[in-house]
């Protein structure tokens, strides 16, 4: 008696290398390389900062130079100025206001101190002797 079931075929090389071919394999890096790369993502953002850099934006009614004024005010002490830029925009009415933006960098923040290593606390450790 004849089975309704049916055995799957099995495909030839050909077959398998023409699918292969249509749907590549996604190229997913090793679990350890993204650790080894977030890990030294991490230790280079870990490192001493160069100068760091900012901007202050200031509105004025009566001109540019006073709103170049009134943003350099708002730096921080220490800061340099590197740059200014400035937009005219009307209003209604007439009126002008005049938006700038300052440019700065401050210098890098001091490191730490770090303490001196402290003294043996073992009573029987040899020391040095003395000059």
């Amino acid at each position: 008696m004849a089975s309704d079931q049916r055995q799957p075929r099995a495909q030839s090389p050909l077959q398998t290398q023409a699918q292969n071919q249509d749907h590549p394999p996604a190229l997913v890096p090793p679990r350890g390389a993204r650790l080894r790369v977030l890990a030294a993502g991490l230790l280079l953002a870990s490192q001493a900062p160069a100068a760091l850099a900012g901007s202050v934006t200031a509105e004025s009614i009566w001109d540019s130079s006073n709103a170049i004024q009134r943003a350099t005010s708002q730096i921080p002490s220490g800061a340099t100025v590197t740059g200014s830029s400035c937009q005219e925009v009307d209003m209604r009415g007439g009126d002008t206001r005049y938006i700038c933006t300052v440019t700065y960098s401050s210098p890098p923040p001091a490191p730490a101190a770090t303490p001196a290593a402290a003294p043996s606390a073992n009573p029987t450790a040899p020391s040095a002797p003395a000059p």
